[in-house]
């Protein structure tokens, strides 16, 4: 009986490190992959939520998004930066443009980000 508990405990042991060492040696880093949405708030006329979506599995630092906001008056470019967006997460933020009138819209324009 102890025999049998022994192998049986040996095993289960040899099984999970087999396993382990399996999705070690297969784990694939992938670089950070952003995405970045922008809505404008109902009911308020120059006010935006910003997601920035990280699928990649590398954290995203020093990320920078710049936006365009078109309308009648041409078009005016802006920024927004985040510290860092980890692995599979999502960040929210909010954008403020004081002298937006409700024709123009906000687009995004570009993500940059450095790797850690």
């Amino acid at each position: 009986m102890e025999i049998g508990t022994f192998i049986f405990g040996l095993a289960v042991l040899a099984a999970i490190v087999g396993y382990l060492v399996v999705r070690i040696i297969s784990s694939e880093e992938t670089p950070p992959k952003l995405r970045a949405g922008i809505e404008r708030i109902e009911g308020e006329c120059c006010t935006y939520s910003v997601t920035i979506e990280n699928s990649g599995s590398q954290t995203a630092e020093a990320v920078t998004i710049l936006f365009v906001r078109s309308g009648q008056g041409g078009t005016v470019e802006t920024t927004l930066a985040v510290d860092y967006v980890p692995a599979h997460s999502k960040r929210e933020a909010m954008l403020v443009f004081p002298d937006a009138r409700p024709t123009e819209t906000v687009t995004v324009g570009g993500i940059s980000f450095n790797l850690p």
